[in-house]
């Protein structure tokens, strides 16, 4: 057996020093970026979630009926509120022409809803996020649009979401939202 020299002895025992301080290295880089994601991540959701036209939307799609903001720019503040229904925002996100004031209003809100989903469609297909990090806000809202929780809210509330949903599918396909179809998509799988 050779002997060890003792500068081998220091050249090996540096290198392994060396190998641990990599290492340690790597995994404190991990570890902040892991961190650093999921900071990104809660911050987009809490960016969506406190827009309040997009809690609006979500509030229309699950609450029939419900009071929201539709026009705060009006100066009277009993002229900002309107009582949304069901079917006002089935007939808002169904037709193109001739809307009143308040269908108008909710399909605008409706509009800016589906573009802040796209962003996220866009984080998901670039890898930012995965489909997962979005289940458990998203999963309950994208159910309403695509349907999958038709039962469970005609259990609970007696109310049927078809026509919702089937105005939602045909609006995204009338003006090609394919991102927020990939979006439900996405977000469907990460759910099964």
């Amino acid at each position: 057996m050779a002997r060890w020299e003792k500068s081998d002895v220091i050249a090996a025992v540096s290198a392994a020093c060396a190998i641990f301080v990599f290492g340690l290295g790597v995994w404190q880089y991990r570890s902040s970026e892991n961190w650093k994601r999921s900071e990104f991540v809660a911050a987009q959701i809490k960016e969506f979630n406190s827009d309040t036209i997009n809690h609006a939307v979500l509030l229309m799609m699950d609450y029939d009926p419900v009071r929201v903001e539709l026009f705060s720019d009006r100066d009277k503040l009993d002229k900002r509120y309107v009582d949304v229904n069901f079917k006002m925002l089935v007939k808002a996100i169904s037709q193109e022409r001739e809307f009143t004031d308040d269908e108008f209003q909710i399909k605008i809100y409706f509009e800016h809803f589906l573009t802040a989903l796209s962003r996220f469609n866009y984080f998901l297909t670039s890898g930012a996020i995965e489909p997962k990090e979005l289940c458990v806000d998203f999963d309950y809202p994208i159910g309403i649009m695509t349907g999958t929780v038709r039962d469970m809210i005609r259990k609970n509330t007696g109310g049927d979401i078809e026509p919702f949903t089937k105005a939602v599918n045909d609006y995204l396909r009338r003006w090609q939202y394919t991102d927020i179809i990939s979006f439900e998509q996405k977000i469907q799988r990460a759910r099964d």
